[in-house]
């Protein structure tokens, strides 16, 4: 398959992609419950499609072969659930090198953060989180964080994470960011779809859908715009 073909086939579902939004919306008002399963699951793999070709995912899976011959890749999640850990500083977790197999989603990542090889605290002011510290650990058994997985209309996300839990009507959900060309990007397509690839960054942050990652997400070699912290 050339170039041309591999770039047309993936450029078209984001010609299509609010006419099919809205088809969505139509078979709800009609009731076609059946229907509407097959027309939503359509969409959320062209929404993937669409979304890989965006950020320049479109090649294989990355991942390193070990001695034993073992294929696997590390990927690093920082879980930012607004978490305070006193009255003047709050707390971001980042679960470093992560060990998953090939084909890994974001859903299999984060059920499986015990799988990291350390955890990178990053201990913030409130006031001020462009002002903060980094501290590793490599007893990761400190930091077993209890995730309940949700199912909707055939695909998984994060319901709760350490009882913090996804309630997008009343005010907070779990987001997912992605680092692409040196800045985070927010990631649209559903975390059960979503595959990892081998040095992936992501952050999953609690909060509405313009809610950033803190400053103290960043740094250690990379950077969102706007970022302001320590290097």
């Amino acid at each position: 398959m050339t170039k041309e073909e591999t770039s047309e086939e993936l450029v078209w579902p984001a010609k299509y992609i609010f006419l099919t939004a809205a088809g969505l919306i139509l078979m709800i008002s009609l009731g076609g419950a059946i229907g509407f399963a097959g027309y939503s699951q359509d969409f959320m793999n062209h929404l993937y499609e669409y979304e890989k070709y965006e950020m320049g995912r479109t090649g294989p899976i990355q991942y390193i072969t070990l001695p034993n011959g073992e294929m696997v890749m590390y990927v690093n999640i920082a879980i930012d659930g607004q978490m305070e850990i006193n009255e003047t500083h709050g707390v971001v977790y980042w679960f470093q090198k992560i060990q998953l197999k090939p084909g890994a989603t974001l859903i299999d990542a984060v059920n499986n953060l015990s799988n990291a090889e350390y955890v990178e605290l990053r201990e913030y002011e409130l006031t001020n989180p462009a002002n903060w510290v980094s501290i590793n650990d490599t007893n990761v058994a400190n930091y077993q964080f209890d995730v309940v997985i949700g199912e909707t209309m055939g695909v998984d996300y994060i319901k709760s994470i350490n009882g913090i839990e996804d309630n997008p009507g009343y005010g907070g959900s779990w987001l997912a960011y992605g680092l692409n060309g040196g800045e985070f990007e927010f990631i649209y397509t559903a975390m059960s779809k979503y595959q990892l690839t081998h040095g992936d960054n992501i952050i999953m942050v609690y909060g509405v859908a313009t809610t950033l990652p803190a400053d103290c997400c960043s740094g250690g070699g990379f950077q969102y715009e706007g970022y302001s912290g320590p290097s």
